[in-house]
């Protein structure tokens, strides 16, 4: 299938507001200084037990590892989105990698381990991104497929691989808070 101009522009939107989210200093850049600043954020804001905050470091470390190993200890927007165009053609070997650091992801966002994210989580989470949390309820709504008033793995990993993967406008559009 071939991705217009439009669809392209569209995604190209949506990676600048994933960097932007990774960016937690708002230097431009994402660098190891930031997956520590947001490791810091989880453990203050969510205020998790020692056994919850050896899984948050340890799935932060994962999570900027797999980033960050694209193109070494830092990585401008124009890298990023240079990585991220390539998303929208993606053969199911990179879904799955994308699937599994989105399961980092959950697993850090659902600090008490229950298996679900819950609004607070979900607060806890835009907080730590610099998201105003107003906006966390309509990207929990959006995700909340089944709207039982949780987000499950699934929900997420969904979500987020739409998010990613897909040129088109949906309800994933805000999985990362509005787009910028």
């Amino acid at each position: 299938m071939s991705v217009t101009e439009k669809e392209t522009e569209f995604h190209t939107r949506k990676m600048k507001t994933r960097f932007a989210r990774l960016d937690i200093d708002g230097d431009d850049l994402i660098t190891v200084k930031d997956w520590q600043e947001l490791e810091r954020r989880f453990i203050e804001y969510g205020k998790p037990s020692a056994e919850q905050v050896k899984r948050i470091k340890d799935g932060v470390k994962d999570i900027y590892r797999n980033i960050l190993k694209m193109e070494g200890n830092e990585m401008t927007q124009q890298q990023f989105l240079d990585v991220t165009r390539s998303f929208m053609n993606a053969d199911p070997k990179v879904k799955e990698m994308g699937r599994g650091i989105l399961a980092v992801f959950f697993d850090v966002i659902d600090s008490n381990g229950d298996g679900v994210i819950s609004h607070k989580e979900f607060e806890v989470y835009f907080k730590c991104m610099n998201v105003p949390v107003e906006h966390a309820k309509a990207s929990f709504d959006a995700i909340d497929t089944n709207k039982d008033g949780v987000i499950s793995r699934d929900e997420f990993l969904d979500c987020g691989i739409d998010f990613l993967y897909t040129a088109k406008s949906s309800k994933a559009d805000l999985f990362f808070g509005p787009l910028v």
